[in-house]
């Protein structure tokens, strides 16, 4: 420990306090020092020397204390440094360090929403590659400060080490975990934040730490699901319906001299679209999810059952019980083309499709087509002398196109065309604008210490419960068109 004035450095003292003292030592030196140049001009007057010699020492004091600083700054900085804390750069026109302060996503002195983004870059460092850095930053940003607070407060809560060691520990130990007393506080922290949001009223449940929870997650495992990549995605909190605005516009007029406009004003509309719950129940043998490594497989494990469950949904769901899927939401909108010959899929249908979305809705680069694959496949054998450039020629990794349109594969839309049946089999538009998709944020998951079998007896499983929230609607079917080979 030392000691210089009212300063005092110790393991307890903080970096930036160390910065600080030093700042103020620095600026007392050059006080005394300049004292001292000015009075030993005037060194053989009475008591001069005397005030010059302690000059000299409380310099010679202050100086060890600023070495104390100097050494003690620089081996804290560079062990966080070297523990992926805080990075270095060099500065641009000078060869000195320059170190940029990282946010301690769990220091609640910081903003909220910095430490939210610490808090996705702290998991990146630590190798949770599957998140979606550019849809994290889109929904901690969000528009609707209530949106922004919420999914803040959720990545810092559910995000933190101690609170994934907490949850690991529950999937392990759901009815007696050994928490240590800062898992404890995690997990109450978390909780404190699901009561808040409103998502559940289960008891003895826990909600998915981010890092894990498939809703912001970007998963496309176990079907062909490109629905989350061409649509309009957005994330609401607090709420279980998303509602939006839209508007036919304004629409102009020639006149003569003097003669009176007519009223041009927009109406609006305010579609809404509601949530609903979708469930995947995981279980297995007590001795599995004890010796198991259980919260390694959880992620994957509800990244595909709710992938799959949400392709066939956003693909031909119903809207009343599941999300509206995009075909449906564009049938009841009768954005339809029908095909030019009864029970058959004809190139004449391919450019008629895309002749049918309206101008503004028909940009290069924005549009998207969307078949299952087996269509794809009879478009792709249309061309049978590879002279009408349906298909663009692929090289690797390159992207399908269509009629210079991105072509992406939708598992869940007809395959087969049926006689005397309509076959929804082709969708052309842009996408973005005529399909929303709304996750309510928050997965939740609970715990089934009993499974029981079919007499209503224990088989020594346990299970877990995962829920979420989710809603589609086709919020304006004029942006695109389906094919109905009918």
């Amino acid at each position: 420990m030392a000691l210089v004035d009212d300063y005092e450095v110790s393991a307890s003292t903080t970096t930036d306090e160390i910065r600080a003292h030093r700042a103020a030592t620095t600026t007392t030196l050059t006080r005394l020092r300049n004292e001292v140049a000015e009075l030993k001009s005037r060194a053989h007057t009475e008591g001069v020397a005397t005030r010059i010699t302690n000059l000299e020492t409380a310099i010679r004091s202050n100086q060890e204390f600023e070495d104390v600083l100097r050494n003690e700054y620089a081996r804290r900085i560079g062990g966080q440094i070297a523990s992926g804390q805080m990075r270095s750069e060099a500065a641009a026109t000078r060869g000195d360090l320059q170190v940029m302060r990282r946010v301690d996503p769990w220091n609640q002195g910081a903003e909220l929403r910095d430490r939210a983004m610490a808090a996705v870059d702290h998991a990146t460092r630590e190798g949770a590659d599957n998140l979606d850095g550019d849809k994290l930053q889109r929904m901690i940003d969000s528009p609707e400060s209530y949106v922004s607070d919420e999914v803040q407060k959720y990545i810092i809560a559910t995000g933190s080490p101690a609170y994934r060691a907490a949850f690991n520990e529950w999937l392990r130990n759901p009815t007696r975990p050994m928490w240590t007393s800062e898992e404890t506080y995690a997990m109450r922290t978390a909780d404190s934040l699901r009561a808040a949001m409103s998502l559940t009223t289960a008891n003895g449940g826990a909600l998915v730490p981010y890092v894990l929870d498939p809703t912001i997650n970007l998963t496309n495992s176990g079907t062909a699901n490109p629905f989350r990549a061409v649509a309009n995605v957005v994330t609401i909190a607090g709420a279980t319906e998303w509602r939006g605005v839209t508007s036919a516009g304004v629409t102009a007029e020639w006149l003569a001299e003097a003669a009176e406009a007519a009223d041009a004003s927009p109406t609006f509309a305010q579609p809404a679209i509601p949530t609903h719950k979708g469930m995947a129940y995981l279980f297995g043998s007590y001795e599995v999810l004890s010796d198991s490594n259980f919260a390694n497989q959880l992620a994957a494990l509800l990244a595909d059952a709710k992938d799959r469950l949400e392709g066939t949904s956003f693909a031909t769901g119903n809207g009343t019980t599941a999300p509206r899927g995009l075909i449906t939401g564009l049938v009841a909108g009768s954005s339809i083309v029908t095909s030019t010959t009864t029970d058959t899929f004809a190139l004449a249908d391919v450019y008629k499709v895309q002749e049918a979305v309206p101008a503004r809705f028909r940009r290069p680069g924005a549009n998207t087509w969307l078949a299952n694959i087996a269509i794809a496949n009879k478009m792709r054998q249309f061309d049978t002398a590879g002279g009408a450039a349906l298909w663009a020629q692929l090289d690797a990794g390159t992207p399908p196109t269509l009629l210079g349109d991105r072509f992406n594969e939708a598992s869940d839309m007809d395959g087969t065309i049926t006689a005397l049946a309509d076959n929804y089999i082709l969708v052309n538009g842009d996408i973005r604008s005529a399909y929303t998709i709304v996750d309510r944020v928050g997965m939740e998951i609970v715990y089934d210490s009993m499974v029981l079998g079919a007499n209503r007896r224990p088989t020594g499983e346990a299970g877990f419960v995962g829920y979420f929230r989710t809603g589609a609607e086709v919020t304006n079917a004029a942006a695109a068109r389906v094919l109905n080979c009918t």
